[in-house]
């Protein structure tokens, strides 16, 4: 073999292609056991690696090991929060991947706490490893071998006796009295905010918004899990019903102001995602209205009749003081020829101003400057009066940027219409042989 890799043929010898070692694909443990696919199963499960995770849905593929199994198995499904050392209570059925082998395929899961953990001390030996940084598995199972069913309590509180286990250091009895300690204040908030009410599978979502501050800010402000941290009116309502009936003994205000709120921010992001970007006053008093009237809400419904008006005004307005809600005034079409309040979220207002004022200097325009009669949309020259009639718009001569004519269908010429009006705004995008032409507006300012 050369220094470069090279083959070297000896004197004598036929020269031949090096043969490369044939890629083996991944089938499966050969010592599993025989499987059963057209049924679920239920497992106990401790990750050993975690190879993917998903914080926004939880979905993840990680190695476990599983009761009753020789050797690890892959998992993948919904698991919110995966962390090496973690342990589940499963339910599941067994697939087999073309690529990737044998692996179960997760429907249901329910944490298993670090007290049923610690009845194996296997288990418990590998939290403490997986948990701990410089803490190996030797390590963590001579501590937990050592103290037996107590581990749990000298971890907690008689950490100074950890240097009674052989080969554990003043330093590595440290390290660990001082992880296991973060762990407990992390498990003592997770424990408040399950208690609170938030579902198990926000947890990661919340705490990662708020940190140490997540139980105090749920208490005394539920539905900021819905301004701040993304969760739904539904869920954010649920926690603000239970906490308001755990710790204060009230009944829960179905007309308080910030229920209302956390509704109305909830409409208009399900209107953002059905590609909206704002809406009109009368539009999103009416979603508001129905997510309040949601089935899934039960006994804390409110039929829309019932939506109190003065209640709605006050909520948007201290929404507009707080910076959450954005207002605009347009000229509608006829015949309503008073202008219409448009409402935006914020974040939603700031991005299409950012994307209208992107477009404006693409195409040239001076803002308030550009208020001449006549438009010039990517290389269309449309006069204004044209521009607000369809009919009009298409006796008129389009070319594109490079001469050629345009024959638009109806829809598209609505739409060079809409951007060329005083009554329209946004951008469009025109297609004819997969070529786009784009057609925007600067919205009056």
């Amino acid at each position: 073999m050369a220094a470069n890799g090279a083959s070297i043929r000896r004197p004598g010898t036929r020269w031949t292609r090096p043969r490369s070692r044939p890629r083996r694909r991944r089938t499966g443990n050969s010592l599993s056991l025989p499987r059963n696919f057209d049924v679920d199963v239920q497992v106990t499960a401790q990750i050993q690696r975690v190879t993917f995770h998903n914080p926004e849905n939880g979905y993840s593929v990680v190695r476990a090991a599983v009761d009753g199994e020789p050797n690890d198995i892959t998992l993948c499904g919904t698991l919110h929060g995966a962390r090496e050392g973690q342990a589940f209570q499963l339910t599941g059925r067994w697939e087999q991947h073309a690529h990737y082998g044998e692996q179960l395929a997760v429907s249901e899961c329910k944490p298993i706490s670090i007290e049923q953990l610690a009845s194996a001390n296997a288990g418990l030996a590998l939290f403490l490893a997986k948990t701990v940084r410089g803490v190996g598995h030797k390590t963590a199972a001579k501590i937990v071998d050592y103290f037996g069913e107590s581990t749990l309590d000298v971890l907690t509180t008689q950490s100074h006796r950890l240097v009674e286990v052989k080969g554990v250091s003043p330093r590595i009895a440290k390290l660990v009295a001082t992880a296991w300690g973060g762990h407990a204040a992390e498990q003592e908030r997770r424990a408040a905010l399950l208690g609170l009410g938030v579902p198990y599978h926000y947890l990661e979502r919340v705490l990662d918004r708020w940190a140490a501050a997540a139980p105090a800010i749920v208490a005394r402000d539920p539905y900021r899990l819905a301004f701040e941290a993304g969760l739904s009116f539904a869920v954010a309502d649920g926690v603000a019903a239970a906490n308001l009936a755990v710790s204060n003994g009230v009944e829960h205000h179905l007309h308080s102001v910030e229920r209302y709120a956390a509704a109305t921010v909830h409409a208009l992001r399900e209107s953002t995602s059905k590609g909206n970007c704002c809406l009109p006053t009368s539009k999103l008093r009416e979603a508001t209205a129905n997510i309040l009237a949601a089935p899934a809400l039960q006994d804390r419904r409110v039929s829309a009749d019932n939506v109190r008006d003065e209640v709605l005004t006050q909520a948007w307005e201290e929404m507009c003081e707080r910076g959450l809600l954005v207002t605009e005034c347009f000229q509608v079409l006829e015949p309503q020829p008073e202008p219409e309040v448009m409402w935006y979220m914020s974040s939603v207002h700031a991005a299409e101003l950012e994307v209208a004022q992107s477009l404006a200097s693409r195409l040239g325009w001076q803002g308030e400057s550009s208020t001449n009669d006549n438009h010039l949309v990517e290389g269309i020259h449309v006069e204004q009066d044209a521009g607000q009639d369809v009919e009009a718009l298409a006796k008129m001569e389009l070319r594109d940027v490079e001469g050629r004519r345009l024959l638009l269908s109806d829809e598209q010429l609505a739409g060079v219409a809409a951007a060329v009006s005083h009554r329209g705004r946004g951008a469009i995008i025109t297609v004819r042989d997969c070529k786009y032409f784009l057609c925007a507006a600067l919205k009056n300012q």
